[in-house]
């Protein structure tokens, strides 16, 4: 079976971090079956979406794993 995973949640300027929110919910709940690392990914970049840096370090500080 699988042990590991990795996942990437889309964090932008109209989504916020209501998906990280449920990710890491989940993350929670499978703990003792799987070991889940969480990927912050800006999807629409820093340069478009001025608050995509904010958001990401958001997303770290709520326990994301990685960018």
């Amino acid at each position: 079976g699988t042990l590991y995973t990795r996942t990437h949640v889309d964090v932008d300027s109209v989504a916020k971090t209501k998906a990280v929110e449920a990710v890491l919910e989940a993350k929670e709940e499978l703990k003792d079956l799987i070991d889940i690392q969480v990927v912050a990914f800006a999807q629409s970049g820093f340069f478009v979406d001025l608050e995509s840096e904010s958001l990401i370090r958001k997303s770290l500080d709520m326990g994301c794993d990685l960018v």
